[in-house]
């Protein structure tokens, strides 16, 4: 997998959505699992043949900051 500085994604996909699960309750909706779970599973969202798994990093105040993933091809992973 090759990422491109600067490319920019919509935020609904891959590894973005631990983002908006941990956005403050009014400005988040239907994202519960994730925020519940502490990581998220994303196949096939960016990529067809994509599976990656990402979780939040948070700051001393419980924001997320960033997020940490880690990806494969979807063949490769069980």
């Amino acid at each position: 997998m090759n990422a491109i500085i600067g490319r920019r994604r919509p935020l609904h996909t891959g590894s973005s959505k631990i983002f908006l699960a941990f956005m403050p309750e009014e400005e988040r909706a239907r994202l519960a699992d994730i925020r519940q779970q502490h990581y998220n599973i994303s196949r096939g969202e960016v990529s067809d043949d994509l599976l990656s798994i990402s979780a939040p990093v948070f700051a001393a105040e419980q924001w997320v900051v960033a997020t940490m993933s880690i990806s494969a091809p979807a063949a490769r992973a069980g």
